[in-house]
């Protein structure tokens, strides 16, 4: 479709730039609504076109904005959490099971004391989960943020 120079477009229609210098010329009736021009160069081959803002240009022509897509952004990456069993923290389970011992009458100083050892393995799990997310936060914060609205297409 970028082919031909923007200088020879036909009158009625708007150069639409995506990927830095190609462009495609679009009917102007397509570029009024932007969620109609996306969905126009998506349905003409143009796949950047799915996931991209339409910014205008001062004389009038348009560009593609790249935006995070489903490969790689943080929506997908929510969408397979969120699809994954759900990891039960061990010392919230323990204190829900223990809590049910004692409104059923099951829950005595001896019961606690057999459970001493289980109790101090769940403190310690609990304890490395607490550290592993604080490193996680940690090497987070350390990378460089680059807003995806900077990313030309």
């Amino acid at each position: 479709m970028s082919d031909i120079a923007p200088e020879t477009l036909e009158a009625g229609t708007i150069t639409v730039f995506y990927e830095g210098t190609r462009f495609v010329p679009v009917p102007v009736g397509y570029t009024k609504d932007h969620g109609l021009l996306l969905q126009f160069l998506t349905s003409n081959g143009i796949s950047v076109a799915a996931n991209a803002k339409v910014k205008e240009r001062e004389n009038g022509d348009l560009e593609l904005i790249k935006q995070a897509g489903p490969n790689g952004s943080l929506t997908r990456v929510l969408s397979e959490l969120e699809q994954e069993a759900i990891p039960v923290n061990p010392a919230i389970a323990l204190a829900y099971e223990l809590r049910q011992r004692q409104e059923q009458g099951l829950l005595s100083i001896d019961d606690l004391s057999i459970l001493e050892e289980h109790i101090g393995r769940v403190i310690e799990t609990a304890h490395m989960q607490s550290e592993h997310v604080v490193k996680i936060l940690s090497a987070i914060k350390k990378c460089p943020s680059k807003p995806s609205h900077s990313i030309l297409v």
